[in-house]
């Protein structure tokens, strides 16, 4: 075997060769290119033909060489930065840090220590590309939630009245009425009629709706200075000009999520969560992905998604505290979903509840309903089965018939939980 560390960089790699007795067969640095990655393959090939018995790692798990790597039919390894951080001090304790070295580090993590990592084994290129679009789909909205922030505030300094013409600013009749009516002198020129043939032409029919909006046009408004008006009235049409076409991406977004959700195998086994719905059943299908070696076990799952908290003990001392080092968008997908089942499923409400009781947080309660549906989302993922609400409560039944008649746990019951 031959262990190949790389210190990624934006755009210069440095590699570090090693094999089983940990003698350094090369050390070179190759571009982010087409050219370097060949000079990469070549170099490799020259000490091992075979790619089963080549094996790489670095600190990222995505990119184009991490691509290319895995397209060659190499093993890929990602080793968590701070892992890496660790192993720096086995070799210099002093704390100094150079790229050449830390390549070489990563080279003698997988040469000494390989058994305690997970090699990448990347989800079909379907699940793949749902997770990208899902993933970008929600940078957009993030961007767009930015955007009506501060067409909000740019409201309220000139322009409140606004505020109140529609129930939200991002439906399509307020971002066309506000850019074709920026100021509040445009909005009460309107006629009856001219209002009408505005609204008929985005797609707004609804004539009472049109008459009470043309009330709040003409009853009495807070009005700003003149200079204040200009200007705020170009910041507003240079933030509604960004919102259309945002919200038009945004919404082309959603029908290719949807349309290669369907495609998808185990669509299914995520639609038939209670409250998961046609947004959250795509971002969690593609954060967990579909390779099930990847998560063998649900303790896997569960610390990837960082709803398991992190238990430290020594001595007499234990202390649990909040996982920080896990994937981001999988526990806001699983914690959102986890708060919406509470609407849907009468088991959650009282898991829920009884986490309260104990003194939790809402976020602890929260993200302890969140780790106990994540065992549940992975059995039926394994087994390739949809969530069974009735199944699921027959088995909790089931559990809790078990230890209230097993006489060998009856003697640890408190005698004041023992019923006379």
């Amino acid at each position: 075997m031959i262990y190949i560390g790389i210190d990624w960089g934006d755009q210069k790699h440095h590699v570090f060769i090693t094999n089983d007795s940990g003698a350094a067969l090369a050390n070179f640095a190759i571009t982010h290119c087409v050219e370097g990655f060949a000079t990469l393959e070549n170099r490799v090939k020259g000490l091992s033909p075979e790619p089963k018995h080549c094996l790489f790692a670095l600190e990222i798990a995505s990119g184009l060489l991490i691509g290319y790597l895995l397209e060659k039919g190499y093993t890929v390894y990602p080793i968590n930065p701070k892992a890496v951080d660790r192993y720096r001090d086995r070799y210099r304790v002093s704390g100094a840090k150079s790229d050449p070295h830390d390549a070489m580090l990563l080279a003698h993590i997988l040469r000494t220590d390989r058994q305690h990592h997970q090699s990448l084994m990347p989800s079909s290129e379907l699940a793949r590309e749902l997770l990208l679009l899902t993933r970008d789909h929600q940078n957009l909205v993030q961007q767009r939630t930015r955007l009506l922030n501060q067409l909000t505030a740019c409201l309220k300094e000139y322009y409140p009245a606004a505020l109140r013409f529609f129930s939200s600013l991002d439906q399509p009749l307020a971002l066309a009425f506000l850019s074709h009516f920026p100021t509040p002198d445009d909005a009460q020129s309107l006629s009856l009629k001219n209002l009408e043939d505005f609204c008929f032409q985005h797609h707004y029919r609804d004539q009472k709706g049109i008459k009470k909006l043309y009330d709040k046009l003409h009853s009495p408004m807070l009005q700003a200075h003149p200079l204040v008006v200009r200007a705020k009235s170009k910041y507003l049409l240079s933030l509604v000009s960004q919102l259309i076409p945002l919200q038009q991406s945004i919404k082309e977004y959603e029908g290719e999520i949807k349309r290669l959700f369907k495609q998808h195998p185990d669509s299914g086994l995520f639609l038939s969560l209670p409250g998961a719905g046609k947004t959250l059943a795509p971002q969690m299908l593609a954060e967990i992905g579909d390779c099930r070696e990847n998560f063998p076990r649900p303790e896997f799952l569960q610390g990837e998604a960082g709803t398991a908290p992190v238990t430290k003990r020594s001595g007499g001392r234990i202390m649990v505290i909040f996982r920080r080092s896990c994937r981001k968008r999988l526990r806001n997908a699983l914690q959102q979903f986890a708060l919406e089942s509470l609407r849907f499923c009468s088991w959650a409400r009282e898991y829920y509840q009884a986490q309260k009781g104990q003194g939790k947080s809402t976020s602890q309660a929260v993200r302890a309903l969140a780790n106990r549906w994540l065992a549940i989302i992975w059995a039926m993922w394994q087994r390739r089965l949809p969530y069974d609400d009735g199944y699921h409560q027959a088995n909790r039944a089931r559990r809790h018939c078990q230890v209230v008649h097993d006489p060998a746990l009856l003697r640890f019951l408190a005698p004041s939980l023992i019923v006379k």
